[in-house]
């Protein structure tokens, strides 16, 4: 059987269900077939956290046809403007999620947009019809997708929160400050964490990287030569610096097909990787996509 610490901190991430996700997928949107072993296999092995949003195309419609009854659902709310009245607007959008995916109850709603939260006219009223979800246990976590640290403090300080879903990657270590993960500690907010391949950039070969990132040649240099030293595999040591970092409650792991599923349960070789050096946490450019 996999190794239960593994199975309880992975999420299933499901932007290439609905979408041609990444800048490193080659492969395009998952055939239905691919998306049927991955689901038979995370139930097979316990396998019970899976991710999907409104903004993934039709990925709720295809898990809902598969079947995810008995996952730990985690839905998102659009990250397209909401309308009013806001408290219909998160309504909606639960329930539209809900029977796409043919459930009924959900492990967590993250706030996809952190910005409408921060918003003075609608933040409160996103947060408070959530809050009746909760209250009537159609959801057990109320959450928000961050993209940046001055969003994680405004909104830790305004809301309580059950999840944080931040970035954590070999190249963007912001949420691994001390201060940071204590406070999110103390006020029993659990850390989930995505982006850990940096959509892909971190797998791709040397000479496929794009040119947009030669002014970082530097740093991708010494990225494929510690690979190279320590004989290790770009994916290994991807997962393997998420995994070791035990502030982290669970971390999403975007999938091109079943073959690469599989590969993250099979045994690996003892990595020993200074994952500090890497820190690229001041240059926005490069750690976040939407800058790309």
């Amino acid at each position: 059987m996999l190794k239960s610490k593994l199975k309880d901190k992975i999420i299933i991430g499901t932007a290439q269900f609905g979408l041609n996700y990444g800048i490193a997928n080659s492969k395009g949107k998952m055939k239905t077939n691919e998306i049927k072993k991955i689901i038979k296999y995370a139930r097979t092995n316990n396998i019970k956290n899976i991710d999907t949003a409104h903004a993934y195309g039709d990925s709720e419609q295809r898990l809902g046809n598969v079947g995810i009854k008995n996952f730990n659902v985690i839905v998102k709310l659009p990250a397209t403007n909401p309308t009013q009245p806001y408290d219909q607007w998160v309504k909606k959008s639960i329930h539209s999620s809900f029977k796409k995916l043919k459930i009924n109850k959900a492990d967590t709603v993250l706030v996809h947009n952190a910005k409408f939260l921060l918003n003075p006219k609608m933040g409160k009223k996103i947060y408070e019809e959530l809050k009746k979800f909760k209250n009537k246990n159609i959801i057990n976590n109320i959450g928000v997708s961050i993209y940046s640290i001055s969003d994680l403090k405004n909104i830790i300080k305004k809301f309580s929160m059950d999840v944080v879903l931040i970035s954590l990657n070999i190249f963007d270590q912001r949420i691994l400050n001390k201060k940071i993960i204590n406070t999110l500690k103390r006020k029993n907010i659990k850390i989930y964490t995505r982006s850990t391949f940096l959509q892909g950039l971190l797998l791709m070969s040397k000479n496929k990287i794009p040119t947009k990132f030669n002014k970082w040649k530097k740093k991708f240099d010494m990225w494929f030569r510690e690979l190279e030293n320590k004989k290790v595999s770009a994916y290994d040591a991807c997962l393997d610096f998420v995994m070791k970092n035990k502030d982290v409650d669970k971390t999403l792991i975007g999938i091109d097909d079943f073959k690469q599923f599989k590969e993250i349960f099979e045994d690996k070789p003892k990595i020993n990787i200074n994952y500090k050096k890497f820190n690229s946490n001041k240059i926005n450019k490069l750690i976040n996509p939407a800058k790309w």
